[in-house]
């Protein structure tokens, strides 16, 4: 059932605008058009980034603003209650205090989502079981929580990671003439549901990776996706095209085992038509599901990722 909508006025915005960052500096509150009210008064409370899952840096004590912005450029947390959005807030990577958040938020319970990410533009979250992302997908963090707001007070974010990862390393030499990548897969998800931790919709999803070396050997592509649920696998088309866009060489990759927090990683020489393949899996992030799909006699295939 669609809400009502309700036009906040710009007297409103400016002032809810003041509050916010008397409350924390660097915050965007972005005016909410979907709710009745948009919270200005109440007590103070302060969302901090403690932990990312699987990270170097999974010690709160040690966790700096330069370690949260090399793993992300945006924070968005959006706070809702009763299934409707009260306010959603934005962070970028040059904001003096990136990785923490304050808002006021008048006494009561809610359900809070936080969004780590690197994307162009910030996220659409107006529904937390529906985040779109303005862009591709890139690594992601997230968490969703329920809070009991009754003083000020902190909440401490110890974020996990959705996504999953294809990554596509090529052996051989790059073609003269190729200027980019092109990533076309089905299966998977451009959209976020923060309640379930998967995909929001079934997408069909074409990203390109520009070439800046073409001697570069190896070379490596990745995409990032959330899965539609825990056994989802991915057909993914891969074409090399040249600086008008014409096709010089074409893959299909079937059925790719992905997981979420992981890895998929395809080794070999692309540009040839090598079909032997074999696998190793891993389930946690610093490790891959390693595919080799031809001769990569110059990749030192490691299990380890330094990603």
């Amino acid at each position: 059932m669609k809400q009502k909508i309700k036009i906040l006025s710009l007297s409103c915005v400016f002032v809810a605008s003041l509050l916010a960052l008397a409350s924390c500096e660097k915050m965007i509150v972005q005016a909410d058009e979907n709710y009745e009210t948009t919270e200005t008064e109440g007590e103070k409370v302060t969302f901090r980034i403690t932990k990312f899952e699987n990270t170097p840096f999974d010690d709160p004590a040690s966790l700096t603003r330069a370690d949260v912005s090399s793993l992300c450029t945006r924070l968005q947390i959006g706070v809702y209650q009763n299934g409707a959005k009260v306010q959603t807030l934005s962070q970028t990577f040059d904001d003096e205090n990136f990785g923490e958040i304050c808002v006021n938020l008048t006494k009561g319970d809610y359900q809070v989502v936080a969004i780590a990410h690197s994307g162009e533009k910030a996220a659409n979250m107006t529904r937390p079981d529906s985040i779109i992302f303005n862009g591709k997908v890139t690594d992601t963090f997230y968490i969703t929580d329920s809070i009991s707001v009754t003083s000020s007070t902190t909440f401490s974010l110890e974020l996990k990671r959705p996504v999953s990862k294809f990554q596509l390393v090529a052996s051989d030499e790059i073609p003269k003439n190729a200027t980019r990548m092109k990533f076309y897969y089905q299966g998977g998800s451009s959209n976020f549901n923060a309640i379930t931790g998967y995909g929001a919709t079934n997408s069909r999803q074409t990203e390109y990776r520009s070439i800046e070396d073409v001697s570069a050997k190896p070379s490596t592509y990745d995409i990032y996706t959330f899965l539609k649920d825990e056994t989802d696998e991915l057909t993914i088309t891969v074409s090399t095209l040249d600086s008008l866009d014409n096709t010089i060489h074409e893959r299909k990759f079937e059925d790719v085992f992905m997981r979420r927090n992981t890895i998929t990683r395809y080794v070999g020489d692309f540009f040839g038509y090598s079909d032997y393949f074999s696998i190793s899996i891993n389930d946690t992030w610093n490790s891959t599901i390693n595919y080799d799909y031809g001769s990569s006699s110059d990749y030192d295939d490691d299990d380890e990722d330094d990603d």
